[in-house]
Order: structure tokens, then C-alpha cells, then sequence
């Protein structure tokens, strides 16, 4: 027999689980949901994934707990009372985090689905203007522009130092709302923008926090130094190392 097919034999030997025992079952990756009821006037909601009530009576202005979810294809529905008010199908990707918001009025209601983003060292912050009445807004965090005339449904977004953090939100020269928010390093905190400008409920901001898994954090992207003169930068040299064992 060839040295090759008694390697091949104990490598198969020693692959095999030993009687009486299953395999280990890799775990599947699930993904984080925070479900927000940031619609005006469509009441308190019932919440369900793929058929399965997952919250009941959210109201208005209240984030959920995370609820983990199963990766992939995901069937949303809110009911009030008896009746499907709202039905959004959405893919969520494992390990993964998302806020999604109901928006718009009763009669025009809608999913908004934001992605949770992390910034290693820094804490991200992501401003969504889910008001029905309030128009383009401009928002800043921390005293910095976040966003210029921002319309409704859509976001603006901005990696800042970790601790108190002001958000502001205006419409031109007139001040909608102010929250100041525990902005942390490492996490993501979604700030929306719910309510009426005229009318009821009131206008205001609800933060929505979530911590990064470890290899969520990303560093800051750096703008590339640009060469004086115009003249074109040369590739930088690649060195080559041996690859560091990971830590257990």
C-alpha cells in the first residue's frame, strides 16, 4: 500500500467523531433588532417576525429590547389591534445590528431599516429624520454639521468622541429638537427624529443605543495624503511578515 493511502487513512481515522457522539454544531450567526414606533398617530403596535409575535403594545416614542433574529429573509408585520398596518419583508445579515422604525403617518406608514455602525475608539452616531410634518432639517452633533436639508426617511451620520454628546435638529433658523445623548467608544447610537412639528404628538429625539461585537469596530477612515506639486504617489512598498498567531 502507497505511503499516500495510509496517509490518507489515518487522516480519515482521526476525522471521525467517536461513536455515540454528534458532530459540534457550529452555531448560526443571528442578528440584533431594536423595532422603534415612530409613527404619529398608528397607536400602540404589535410587532411580528415571520408570523411570530415578537413584541406587544410598542408605543409611540419606545424602542424595543434587542431581539434576536435569524439571518436571511425576515417578513415584518405591525398590527394594531386585529388589522396589518404595515408589511415589510427585510434581509438581515448575521451579526449584524439594526433599528428599524415605523414612519409616516397611519395612512402612509412605512419601515425604515438603519444599519448600526461601529468606529473603534469612537463612538457613531446616525441621525434619522422619521417626522412626517418637519420637512428637510439640518442636524449637527457635537456642534459639528451632520447633515443639510436631511428629508424625511433619510440619514446622516457622524463618528465623534466618546461622552456627552449634543444633537440638534432645526428647520432653517427655528430649533426642533435637542437631546444630548451618552455617546460611548465602540458603540452606535441612533438617534430619530419622530413626532410633529405642528401638532401631536410633539416632536421630539429617541436615542437608541447598541454595543459593537469585537470585530464590528472599525478604525476611522483617513483621508490619503495627497503629494505637493500634482505629482502622482507611488505605491507604497509591501513588506513581507510572518503572520501572528491568534490569541485563544
Amino acid at each position: 500500500m502507497s505511503a499516500t493511502c495510509l496517509t490518507l487513512m489515518s487522516a480519515l481515522m482521526f476525522a471521525q467523531t467517536p461513536a455515540g457522539e454528534k458532530a459540534p454544531v457550529k452555531a448560526e450567526a443571528k442578528a440584533k433588532v431594536v423595532f422603534v414606533q415612530a409613527s404619529p398617530d398608528a397607536g400602540a403596535v404589535d410587532v411580528l417576525v415571520n408570523g411570530k409575535k415578537e413584541i406587544t403594545d410598542l408605543a409611540f416614542g419606545k424602542p424595543s429590547e434587542a431581539k434576536e433574529l435569524a439571518a436571511g429573509e425576515a417578513k415584518i408585520e405591525l398590527k394594531a389591534g386585529d388589522k396589518v398596518i404595515l408589511t415589510y419583508e427585510a434581509k438581515l445579515a448575521g451579526d449584524k445590528q439594526y433599528v428599524v422604525a415605523a414612519v409616516g403617518t397611519a395612512k402612509e406608514i412605512k419601515a425604515q431599516v438603519v444599519e448600526c455602525k461601529f468606529t473603534a475608539g469612537k463612538a457613531h452616531v446616525i441621525v434619522l429624520n422619521a417626522s412626517p410634518d418637519a420637512g428637510a432639517v439640518d442636524v449637527s452633533v457635537a456642534g459639528k454639521d451632520c447633515g443639510k436639508g436631511l428629508a424625511m426617511g433619510k440619514t446622516c451620520e457622524s463618528a465623534v468622541e466618546s461622552g456627552k454628546t449634543e444633537v440638534e435638529v432645526k428647520a432653517g433658523d427655528a430649533a426642533l429638537a435637542k437631546k444630548s445623548v451618552e455617546a460611548k467608544a465602540d458603540e452606535c447610537c441612533c438617534v430619530i427624529l419622530a413626532g410633529m412639528a405642528k401638532g401631536t404628538p410633539k416632536i421630539e429625539l429617541i436615542a437608541v443605543e447598541a454595543k459593537a461585537a469585537k470585530h464590528e469596530a472599525k478604525p476611522e477612515a483617513k483621508p490619503e495624503a495627497k503629494p505637493e506639486g500634482g505629482a502622482k504617489a507611488e505605491p507604497a512598498e509591501k513588506k513581507t511578515e510572518k503572520p501572528e498567531k491568534a490569541q485563544k
